[in-house]
């Protein structure tokens, strides 16, 4: 909060997960004591989590865990663009989708202070590819995806070039909550 210039207008957006509505809600009235604050209530669907297909809300079991094993063996070059589950989507995937819902944000909110509520495995895959990472990934299996550790309500600070397109943002800071 100590980040935000006092005269800021901030919109506070989410993705249609209900937790990421719960989020949003909560930090509104965080902020809305400080500062000209508002609550977009769209639901954006192109910002909710890593689909995982079938496996969608079913247990993570023995099962489960085999389909997995199978991306996890993947060099991290190769799990960029293959589903970590049968059925699911790759972190391209989640790109493809995440940059129209947060480009729709910026077009109906211009000059505002935006603030998204969005999930981990979808604003990592959004940080590779803003930040240039994915051509130089490893193609050795035993390598790790790169992975910024993310809690819950921490903040990642992205710079959208005002002129530019949302695929050439770069991801700045990872402030920690």
């Amino acid at each position: 909060v100590s980040k935000i210039s006092n005269d800021a207008e901030i919109i506070i957006c989410s993705s249609a997960a209900l937790r990421a509505q719960q989020t949003a809600q909560e930090i509104f009235k965080v902020l809305s004591q400080s500062f000209i604050c508002e609550l977009d209530t769209t639901l954006y669907e192109g910002l909710c989590e890593l689909g995982q297909g079938s496996w969608e809300g079913l247990p993570k079991d023995d099962v489960y865990k085999a389909d997995l094993s199978q991306w996890e063996r993947l060099s991290p070059y190769d799990k960029i663009f293959q589903p970590k589950v049968s059925g699911g989507e790759s972190y391209s995937d989640v790109v493809k989708r995440f940059f129209p819902g947060l480009e729709a944000i910026i077009q109906k909110h211009p000059r505002k202070l935006k603030l998204v509520v969005s999930h981990h495995a979808a604003l990592n895959a959004a940080i590779l590819h803003w930040n240039g990472s994915i051509e130089t990934l490893s193609k050795d299996p035993r390598a790790k995806l790169p992975s910024i550790p993310l809690g819950n309500c921490d903040i990642i600070s992205v710079k959208v070039p005002v002129q530019g397109s949302l695929h050439e943002a770069k991801a700045l800071v990872h402030y920690q909550a």
